[in-house]
């Protein structure tokens, strides 16, 4: 119990007459981390601290954020690249016919349709692992607690809240997903908006729920470091989350258009993609950099804490990411501008070759995503 009010002090009454000569605590931060230790230890006897479970729980945090990161880029990766792609007749030479967009459409239409099962593949991945990260979460904090009271975490502490509450909206959107797929617009390469918005807002809310649950909602200015880091869990689905969209979508489909509409799509498709990619990465350099210097506090901390190196390596990763990122928009992106417009046949082998780098892209944003499962389970050192 709270001694006198006190949020600092627990207190443990003790029967008289009975003093233990050992007393085990254990107790869950507002964070979600568990701590634990002991109460007149004597030499040799067994620390009360749980590693398996707390990387259980810390691995279920990490799997739940990434598999709304990927939701949610996958939803913005159609609506808002390859189907708007599709939609305005793909990138082409100015002063083509109106009805050469048409014949585009028209060929591209039920490609784009067979890959959107691709897609829907993906999605259901995503939301599968959602289910599987939210029950590691809340069973591996439970263990690490040693506690059953499962209604209690869920009621009374903040990571439990939000994983009911991201339970709720991974529910919502698997059911709203299995009625849009069977719709007969559900595969069409740009469905109404509204499906976008079904099923990527739940996601969206949930990433913002995981700021709140974790390291953002602590600390000074709490209010601000949660945004922040909301904007920083959506900055990271845009980027990764469309990387993802790519290579379940728009490859797919580029493996069974003919040469001309497979350059058109692609082309159009990475020049708006390069857009967005831009401006998700500016906000996670910003975001991230502020978050950094919040939770790290001293630049000691930075070498001398797990936290600190943990860090710096997702940096080191992030700063390979942003270099084949690079490579692709300011490399790949003007050869498949140029052979768009039809002003240098020879850049039209760049489409295979961005498949490659999406590829090792995506894999280091996997790696990245690695190291963020292992900074949520480790406290900051400030």
């Amino acid at each position: 119990m709270l001694r006198d009010g006190d949020d600092q002090v627990v207190s443990v009454p003790i029967e008289a007459g009975q003093p233990p000569e050992l007393i085990a605590w254990r107790a869950l931060s507002r964070d979600g981390h568990v701590s634990s230790g002991l109460i007149g230890a004597r030499p040799g006897t067994p620390s009360p601290d749980r590693p398996a479970a707390r990387a259980t729980a810390s691995a279920g945090r990490g799997l739940t954020v990434a598999a709304l990161a990927f939701l949610v880029g996958l939803v913005a990766f159609r609506w808002g690249v390859a189907g708007r792609a599709w939609r305005e007749g793909g990138l082409t030479p100015p002063g083509r016919p109106a009805g050469d967009a048409d014949g585009f459409r028209s060929r591209a239409f039920p490609i784009l349709e067979w890959a959107a099962n691709r897609w829907w593949d993906a999605l259901w991945v995503c939301v599968s692992a959602l289910g599987v990260g939210l029950l590691a979460t809340v069973l591996g904090t439970l263990w690490a607690l040693d506690s059953r009271d499962m209604g209690g975490l869920l009621r009374h502490t903040r990571i439990g809240q939000a994983s009911l509450a991201i339970t709720v909206l991974g529910l919502v959107t698997l059911a709203l997903g299995l009625w849009i797929s069977r719709r007969e617009d559900g595969d069409d390469p740009l469905p109404p908006v509204w499906q976008a918005a079904a099923l990527g807002l739940p996601g969206a809310v949930a990433l913002c729920l995981v700021a709140w649950a974790g390291h953002a909602g602590t600390g000074n200015e709490p209010g601000l470091n949660v945004v922040l880091d909301a904007v920083h869990g959506l900055a990271s689905a845009g980027w990764l989350g469309g990387l993802a969209g790519i290579l379940s979508l728009l490859v797919p489909a580029g493996l069974r258009l003919g040469d001309a509409d497979r350059l058109r799509l692609v082309s159009a498709s990475v020049v708006r993609f390069s857009a967005l990619g831009l401006a998700c990465v500016a906000a996670l350099v910003l975001t991230g950099v502020y978050r950094a210097i919040a939770e790290v506090g001293e630049f000691g901390n930075l070498v001398d804490t797990a936290y600190g190196w943990i860090l710096i390596a997702k940096v080191a990763v992030f700063a390979l990411m942003c270099g084949v990122a690079g490579y692709n928009r300011f490399v790949l992106h003007p050869r498949l501008e140029r052979a768009g417009l039809g002003l240098d046949e020879d850049d039209a082998g760049a489409a295979r070759r961005l498949q490659s780098t999406v590829g090792i892209e995506l894999a280091l944003g996997v790696v990245v995503l690695v190291l963020v499962g292992f900074l949520i389970g480790t406290t900051p050192p400030a």
